[in-house]
């Protein structure tokens, strides 16, 4: 079935309604709730375990507090960009999604810290138009979702050059922006630390269980971007001297 858009610009643009409560522990997501989850930068997390390390508590909470920042910002963008619901005939309608965003600073298996957070979305949400529950226009939201690690990483970057003064860039053989300055990046680009990473990149599946996951950044667009990267790499030592 073809789903046909309808909407204004900005008529997305409200609080969305709350899924669940997560500090109630006796509440938790639907067992069809929609687990997106969004990873910060490796070195990031590193900044944050040397901070905690060298005694910088107050610091390393400045960080958790501002990576809540990051996860209000794609909150918010999943609202805007991606609430839509879809009608009978197909068409994608605003609506106001259920959605609640959890931070955890660690990975069942991993020991240092990993910070990330899940954003939970309801498989219904309310229509703006009519006020009717219909189901959640999925394909829109997988879109949106993909925008918003990119949004979520750029929030991290500036919030820890304006509150720390972090210098992030490519490392060097490297495609995703990491902290250069301090150079915490270095002991992600080693080989010794490198299949601890790759299984810290796995799912998470948080105190109420494994969801339907969707992964940002996913594996594919991690090859994607890797690909990308050894491309641009061999055409830059292939091009003639000035």
């Amino acid at each position: 079935m073809e789903v046909v858009g309808m909407g204004r610009i900005g008529e997305t643009r409200v609080q969305p309604g709350r899924l669940f409560a997560p500090e109630d522990r006796g509440s938790g997501p639907p067992a069809d709730a929609l687990d997106v989850q969004f990873r910060a930068p490796q070195s990031f997390s590193l900044f944050v375990d040397d901070l905690f390390k060298a005694g910088r508590e107050e610091d390393g909470r400045a960080c958790f507090a501002l990576y809540e920042q990051v996860m209000d910002r794609t909150t918010a963008q999943l609202q805007l960009m991606g609430g839509y619901v879809v009608d009978e005939q197909g068409i994608s309608l605003p609506a106001r999604l259920d959605l609640t965003a959890y931070g955890e600073s660690t990975v069942p298996g991993f020991s240092m810290i990993r910070i990330h957070h899940h954003l939970y979305v309801g498989r219904t949400a309310v229509s703006l138009r009519d006020g009717r529950r219909l189901p959640v226009d999925s394909p829109r939201l997988r879109r949106v979702a993909r925008a918003a690690s990119a949004i979520a990483v750029d929030a991290v970057r500036e919030l820890t050059e304006q509150r720390f003064g972090c210098r992030w860039g490519p490392p060097p053989d490297g495609y995703a922006f990491e902290i250069l300055d301090p150079p915490v990046y270095r002991r992600i680009m080693s080989h010794q630390n490198a299949t601890i990473w790759d299984a810290a990149l796995g799912v998470c599946p948080s105190p109420w269980g494994p969801r339907t996951t969707w992964e940002q950044p996913s594996r594919d667009a991690l090859d994607m971007m890797a690909a990308d990267a050894a491309l641009i790499a061999r055409n830059s030592t292939s091009r003639p001297p000035r």
